[in-house]
């Protein structure tokens, strides 16, 4: 059984079928579009994810080379210091030796000369050995 349909509703009826057909390919497409935009991001998300842990290490590890600079940069002069101080104290502990040696030969050469003056004193003394104590009494 065949309808029969006014020839001016007809092409509303072809018009109609077209724009609901336009308007399923649009949603198709949205929706074509919606899931590309969702693995393009999942695959960005996974790329920055497998970089973002390698490019830490890279930047911590210029970071920690940039510490280590500055630390050997601060050792010129501290090590200079150290060398002149380690200097200085050698100097300084050969000059006291010096000092010690002309000190002792200086006292050596007081005794001498006072042991000498004891002898010349005891030689001209008219007090005898055993009554030297109590005559400086």
């Amino acid at each position: 059984m065949s309808v029969l349909v006014a020839p001016w509703f007809a092409g509303r009826v072809t018009a109609l079928s077209s724009v609901k057909k336009a308007g399923q390919e649009w949603a198709n497409t949205y929706h074509t579009t919606e899931d590309a935009a969702k693995q393009g991001f999942t695959a960005w998300q996974s790329a920055y994810n497998s970089l973002e842990g390698p490019w830490n290490n890279v930047t911590d590890t210029f970071e920690t080379a940039n510490r280590a600079a500055k630390a050997a940069g601060g050792l010129g002069p501290d090590t200079r210091w150290a060398d002149e101080t380690v200097r200085l104290t050698g100097e300084v502990a050969q000059a006291a030796q010096t000092e010690a040696q002309r000190e002792a030969a200086e006292a050596d050469l007081a005794l001498g000369m006072a042991n000498q003056a004891e002898n010349s004193v005891q030689d001209f003394s008219p007090v005898t050995s055993s009554a030297k104590g109590a005559a400086y009494l």
